[in-house]
């Protein structure tokens, strides 16, 4: 679910709809975001996000300018709805980031597409990210202990198991579509004749998988 991934509130980096684009500017400096939640008085008062391109597109405004002029519009999810269809939502509305509301209506944190799209596929990389081989090691005969963000092709063609088509790329990611929620450690997932265990966790995905075929 959407709230087991999101940033929680307390970890995000708002701004006040009455600040200046020059003060906004100010406190995006240090800052490594390129969009930032706007509210009026509370986190629970969303009124919209502001780029920070639009921040320094001096056609659009002055230093001077109160940044509630260049909101624009930002989704909201409950915390409750599944990753999956809230990543197809936000790409059908071309939404970057979403707040993320409690049972309560409250702002509980905010989630970005890439957070969901890493759920489900796994580590984003980079062009200057370093490429890993990844490794399916044979543990006994049948049964193979092997990353998380080993990809299915790898796997397949590293093993003759055979893993079903879906909407992920890692084996970790194929945990957590069957799954329907965030591994924890000693899961397991029992399909097609293969029998997957969770052996460790990295962050939100699963670290160290065992992958053997049922008896």
């Amino acid at each position: 679910q959407v709230h087991e991934v999101m940033v929680p509130r307390t970890e995000v980096d708002f701004m006040d709809a009455s600040l200046s684009v020059g003060k906004a500017i100010e406190l995006a400096v240090d800052k490594a975001h390129s969009r930032y939640p706007v509210v009026r008085g509370s986190s629970d008062e969303v009124v919209g996000f502001i780029h920070v391109r639009d921040l320094l597109d001096t056609s659009l405004a002055s230093k001077s300018t109160k940044i509630v002029e260049l909101v624009r519009s930002i989704m909201f999810l409950p915390g409750t709805k599944g990753v999956l269809p809230a990543l197809t939502e936000m790409r059908l509305q071309g939404q970057h980031v979403a707040i993320v509301l409690d049972e309560y209506g409250g702002t509980d944190g905010i989630v970005t597409l890439e957070d969901l799209v890493e759920c489900l596929i796994g580590d984003i990389r980079d062009e200057y990210d370093e490429v890993e081989s990844d490794v399916a090691v044979e543990v006994r005969t049948g049964d193979f202990e092997v990353d998380g963000l080993i990809s299915i092709e790898e796997l397949t063609e590293q093993t003759d198991l055979e893993i079903p088509d879906g909407p992920y790329e890692t084996a970790s990611g194929f945990v957590m579509h069957y799954l329907g929620r965030i591994p924890r450690e000693h899961d397991v997932v029992n399909l097609n004749g293969l029998r997957i265990t969770v052996l460790s966790m990295e962050g939100k995905r699963a670290g160290q998988l065992l992958i053997s075929r049922s008896s």
